[in-house]
């Protein structure tokens, strides 16, 4: 893991689904400094606290070029499997990290964990 100690604004991701389908993904950022576990610890332990506090974003289909799309309505779970299968792949939170001034890099660590509704 990486052992690097500094202040870097860290995240809790939540894509919200219901009836197999990614409608809203909210998010909860903080900054936080220590290394890279520390950290992960901080998110793991803050997720419940943050998933009722979290601002949401709508997933927007005009994003995402997909057969498994519901027009507005979000993406289908397959395709979240899916992208998630994919390296460095972060299309559906483009908008998060552009709304907490976090570039999706190396040094941004997130924890997402998907909620059913």
């Amino acid at each position: 893991m990486n052992r690097t100690v500094g202040k870097s604004k860290i995240v809790n991701i939540f894509p919200i689904c219901s009836n197999g389908v990614i409608t809203h993904i909210g998010y909860c950022a903080h900054e936080c400094e220590g290394d890279a576990e520390f950290k992960y610890n901080f998110l793991e332990a803050n997720m419940k606290k943050d998933f009722k506090k979290c601002s949401k974003v709508q997933v927007k289909s005009r994003l995402i070029k997909s057969p498994f799309l519901k027009k507005d309505l979000g993406i289908t779970l397959e395709h979240y499997k899916f992208c998630l299968q994919i390296p460095n792949y972060n299309g559906l939170f483009d908008e998060i990290f552009e709304r907490i001034d976090a570039p999706f890099d190396q040094h941004t660590i997130c924890l997402i964990s998907l909620y059913n509704v």
